[in-house]
């Protein structure tokens, strides 16, 4: 009690009920009298319970179910998928379902492995990244410089007794709806939304992920000294936005959008719905999407196709040859954090020019960096397609796991983010037809880069900013 009443401002003690223990009803009782979040049904901790035990039950019955089928070797599998929930770090998992602040501490950091190569500059380096990074660029064939020397990826590492968590996903060409599922043995082969069969000739748009948790290994193989050539670096992360869904609730909820009023007149709509638990998954689906392959044994991992003389592949852990399965995997990770979701709604805004709205999110992400002094690293976005509407609406999320409160800050300053967006893309920096770092590139959304658009964002918003009667204003 005594450290609790001396780091704890005075200004929100009584708001805690710090004197008699009440906040830890908040956590752990089925107590919401004093709860004002109009979601938060359940404590905290006892929603993440009652995730992680269903999501374990889930893969106990698959796996139960596996071994009457005698599918003898799937079973095995799921069995080691149980070990590795069971053996998950507890900070890691209270942390990445809000029940303790996860911004500013080091969790879901994983390293590239570098100790099995016995040299002296293996004891040099310590290699590590947060989750959602490391997918990016501890990729297999990625090279990392370090202590002078180029470092390649070249596996997954696998603990013997462990599995990587598995999921299925699919993202509808048609409606364009991302879906996730931890079930591996039910493919999304048909869109939940709108009926259309995923396309199986294009593997892009559906597969197999795994969320690489144990990190990553170094390739066997004699090192390159920095001077000598340039790292190979492939970084393409996307991040869908795939739901809301409360921790501990099987069933997602469907967020309401309410117009902002300060926003909207009879020429233009801006309608906005802030909420802490947005579940997003990045994926790195490979240099050509079709994800890497990755054998199910020793973790040993490559993005080259197979060739007819496909030689046999190596432990990258023993250097040794080994017999097991390669498949395909994209490389993944889920977690949830605070978003804020927006739709523009005017007429003059094609709802199917992609470039427009790709190009605008991104305008929105630099402005509230500028004017909120956001570091542009905690906030990203994404674009993303409701049910109920032909609109796509803007995702803007804070790009720490649990959230860091930075967008809940963007929509109080909506106005000011979407004038500082303006000025960012006003100034010509480049051609109008399209992009440069000083307007809407950066090195994480490089993927998009031939579909930004500086002219078509700055016309948009600078209508935009007239229409709301904004522009005439500060002009004046």
């Amino acid at each position: 009690y005594e450290s609790l009443n001396r780091i704890i401002p005075d200004s929100v003690k009584e708001f805690f009920n710090l004197d008699n223990w009440l906040w830890t009803q908040k956590l752990m009782r089925n107590n919401t009298e004093e709860i004002s979040d109009e979601y938060e049904e359940q404590p905290t901790l006892d929603r993440a319970r009652e995730e992680i035990i269903q999501e374990y039950n889930q893969i106990d019955d698959l796996k139960k179910e596996a071994a009457l089928n005698e599918k003898f070797y799937f079973a095995i599998n799921l069995k080691k998928t149980l070990k590795t929930i069971e053996d998950t770090h507890l900070f890691d998992y209270l942390g990445s379902r809000n029940v303790l602040p996860k911004y500013g501490f080091p969790t879901d950091v994983v390293p590239l492995r570098t100790n099995h190569l016995h040299i002296d500059e293996a004891k040099q380096v310590d290699l590590q990244r947060d989750l959602r990074i490391a997918i990016g660029e501890f990729a297999p064939d990625n090279s990392i410089v370090a202590a002078k020397k180029i470092w390649v990826s070249g596996g997954v590492y696998k603990p013997p007794s462990k599995n990587w968590l598995t999921y299925s996903y699919a993202n509808c060409m048609n409606c364009k709806r991302f879906y996730f599922s931890s079930k591996e043995t039910e493919k999304i082969t048909t869109c939940p939304n709108c009926g259309e069969q995923i396309n199986k000739a294009r593997k892009s748009h559906s597969g197999i992920f795994i969320i690489p948790q144990f990190g990553f290994i170094a390739k066997n193989e004699t090192l390159k000294s920095s001077s000598e050539s340039r790292p190979k670096n492939f970084y393409s992360i996307k991040t869908h936005f795939a739901e809301y869904r409360l921790p501990g609730e099987k069933v997602s909820f469907s967020a309401m959008l309410q117009n902002d009023p300060n926003l909207s007149n009879e020429n233009v709509q801006i309608k906005k719905h802030y909420s802490r638990y947005g579940w997003l998954v990045a994926l790195n689906e490979g240099p050509v999407g079709r994800g890497y392959r990755i054998c199910d044994i020793c973790g040993y991992a490559t993005s080259q196709f197979p060739t007819r003389n496909n030689p046999p592949h190596k432990n990258p852990l023993t250097d040794k040859t080994c017999t097991g399965t390669i498949k395909y995997y994209s490389l993944g990770h889920r977690y949830m954090t605070d978003v804020l979701e927006l739709q523009i709604n005017a007429n003059y805004a094609d709802p199917n020019d992609y470039e427009l709205w790709l190009s605008l999110l991104y305008a929105l992400l630099e402005g509230a960096s500028n004017v909120l002094g956001i570091r542009r690293d905690d906030i990203n976005g994404a674009l993303h397609y409701r049910h109920d509407s032909y609109i796509p609406s803007l995702i803007i999320f804070d790009d720490v796991p649990g959230g860091a409160g930075h967008v809940e800050f963007i929509s109080k300053k909506l106005k000011e983010t979407i004038q500082a967006a303006y000025e960012r893309v006003h100034h010509p920096c480049c051609g109008p037809e399209t992009s440069c770092y000083e307007c809407l590139r950066n090195y994480r959304n490089q993927s998009f880069h031939d579909k930004l658009k500086r002219g078509k964002v700055n016309a948009f918003l600078g209508r935009l900013l007239t229409d709301l009667r904004i522009l005439e204003k500060k002009m004046s």
